[in-house]
Order: C-alpha cells, then sequence, then structure tokens
C-alpha cells in the first residue's frame, strides 16, 4: 500500500460532508423576501428554487451499500472509494439540467 488511499478516502469523505453541509444551508435559504413587493423579482425566484432543488436532493435516498471485492483489503478499499466517487458524481450531475 502507497499510503495515499487512506488519505484520498479522508478527502473523499470530507468532501461528501462537506457537499451534505452546503445542501443543508441551501435548503435552509430565505424564500420570501421582508417587502413582499420584491417576492416575483428574479432573485426571490431563484433563491426559491435553489431552496427547492436542496430540499430534493437531501430527500433522495442514497445507495448505501457497501461493494464487496475480491482480492483482499486493498482490493476492497478501492472498491468503496470508486462507489463514493460515484455517488459524489451521481448526486452532483442529478441537479445539473441540460
Amino acid at each position: 500500500m502507497d499510503g495515499f488511499n487512506e488519505y484520498r478516502t479522508i478527502r473523499v469523505a470530507k468532501v461528501l460532508s462537506d457537499f451534505r453541509t452546503l445542501q443543508y444551508y441551501i435548503a435552509a435559504a430565505p424564500t420570501d423576501p421582508p417587502n413582499m413587493e420584491d417576492y416575483y423579482t428574479e432573485g426571490w425566484a431563484a433563491l426559491r428554487q435553489c431552496s427547492l432543488d436542496g430540499q430534493h436532493v437531501l430527500n433522495c435516498a442514497a445507495d448505501t451499500s457497501v461493494p464487496q471485492a475480491s482480492g483482499g483489503p486493498l482490493e476492497q478499499e478501492k472498491a468503496e472509494l470508486k462507489q463514493s466517487v460515484a455517488v459524489a458524481h451521481r448526486s452532483r450531475h442529478a441537479r445539473i439540467k441540460y
């Protein structure tokens, strides 16, 4: 083992944790302006959409299954890291509208 997989795993876990924290902040964004005349302005409409999208991402079910790899602990770590990256990729691209 080269020692890097452990650091990569920790880094991926930290990135995923930061992503989830950001999603909570986005979902908690204010959706009603202090002045109701501004309700239909572009900025407040964008904030409402961000809040809805953030709620959707938080409410999506996550695949929590652990992959099983043959070949020992190193292969198991690789499989788990690949799954973590794939989950992060799917979550990110599920929000993007093409």
